[in-house]
């Protein structure tokens, strides 16, 4: 059996001591990261593309550029709130579909991106309104 440390113990201080220091720590850093991006923001986004989605900014501009700069779900030209669309693709391919606005993005996510749960939902909102 362990005996649990006292708040009044030594070691129970210092371990806060540490959780402190690191935690400041990790936010100088956080700090430092995003003062950084904020002066290299394509660089990130060209990075970000790359990592997640395998396409690059000039692909990202091409497809922009090819659904008219608007959203292909919804055709907002307000990216949400984020200052550029969101890349929608599919999760189990990876495949790119489209550009999103953030609402339409976070939308097909509450669907968790079935087709059918889609139609049920175009259906009820039909059935609903007559």
């Amino acid at each position: 059996m362990t005996q649990v440390a006292y708040r009044s113990s030594d070691a129970y201080r210092e371990l806060r001591r540490q959780e402190y220091h690191r935690n400041i720590e990790q936010y100088k850093q956080r700090r430092k990261q995003r003062y950084h991006e904020a002066g290299n923001k394509d660089v990130f986004r060209a990075q970000s593309l790359k990592q997640k989605y395998g396409i690059t900014l000039a692909d990202y501009n091409r497809i922009l550029l090819a659904q008219g700069g608007i959203c292909k779900i919804c055709g907002s030209n307000d990216p949400g709130r984020d200052p550029m669309f969101q890349v929608d693709h599919d999760h189990k391919t990876g495949k790119v579909r489209g550009l999103l606005c953030s609402k339409c993005n976070t939308g097909l996510a509450k669907f968790r991106d079935s087709a059918e749960h889609l139609r049920r939902a175009a259906a009820y909102l039909e059935e609903a309104a007559t």
